[in-house]
C-alpha cells in the first residue's frame, strides 16, 4: 500500500499536536489503508503541498539573496510584514496573482511551465514512475538556471559594447 505522508499544519516552537490532530491523523492513515481511492487523493494533495513549499522556499531565497527583509519586501508588495511572513512560512495564501507579484517585486520573471507527466508510463506508485518525474522536474529546473545565466552574460557583454 501507498506509504501516505499527511501535510502537517504549521507549529509553533516548542508546540506539540495535541490529542485531536494525532486522532486526526491516525483516522487518515486508516481511511488511505482501506481505501485506495482516499490514499491516492492524499497523494496528490501531498504532492501539491511540496510544490507550495518549494515555491515558497524560492520566493524566501530569492529574497534573501538581494539581501532584503520582509518588511522590504513588504513595502514594494503593499502588505505587512507579516502577510509576506505568512506567504513564506505555509499560513497565508500562495494564489497565482500573489507569486506573480512576489516574483516581480523582487526582480523576477515569473514562468509557469506545465509539461506532460511521462511518469505515468509506468505503473502508478513505482519507482520507475517517481524517478521520472524527479528527473523531468529537476531537468527543467537546471536548465532554467542555465538558460537564465546565459541571457545574463550575454546582456552584460551587450551592455558593456553598447557603452
Amino acid at each position: 500500500m501507498t506509504n501516505v505522508k499527511y501535510p502537517e499544519p504549521p507549529r509553533q516552537a516548542g508546540v506539540k499536536a495535541g490529542k485531536a490532530v494525532e486522532a486526526i491523523r491516525d483516522m487518515r492513515a486508516q481511511l488511505a489503508e482501506h481505501n485506495p481511492a482516499y490514499a491516492a487523493a492524499m497523494d496528490l494533495e501531498n504532492e501539491a503541498e511540496g510544490f507550495c513549499r518549494d515555491v515558497r522556499a524560492a520566493l524566501r531565497e530569492q529574497r534573501k539573496a538581494q539581501d532584503l527583509d520582509q518588511a522590504e519586501v513588504a513595502a514594494l508588495l503593499d502588505m505587512t510584514q507579516s502577510a509576506v511572513s505568512k506567504i513564506e512560512t505555509g499560513e497565508g495564501d500562495l494564489g497565482l496573482k500573489t507569486v506573480f507579484r512576489y516574483a516581480r517585486a523582487l526582480g523576477l520573471i515569473p514562468v509557469c511551465v506545465l509539461q506532460p507527466d511521462n511518469s505515468q508510463l509506468f505503473p502508478e506508485g513505482s519507482n520507475a514512475a517517481q524517478v521520472t518525474r524527479e528527473l523531468q522536474t529537476a531537468f527543467v529546473k537546471e536548465t532554467s538556471k542555465a538558460m537564465s545565466s546565459a541571457v545574463a552574460e550575454i546582456a552584460r557583454a551587450v551592455g558593456e559594447k553598447e557603452a
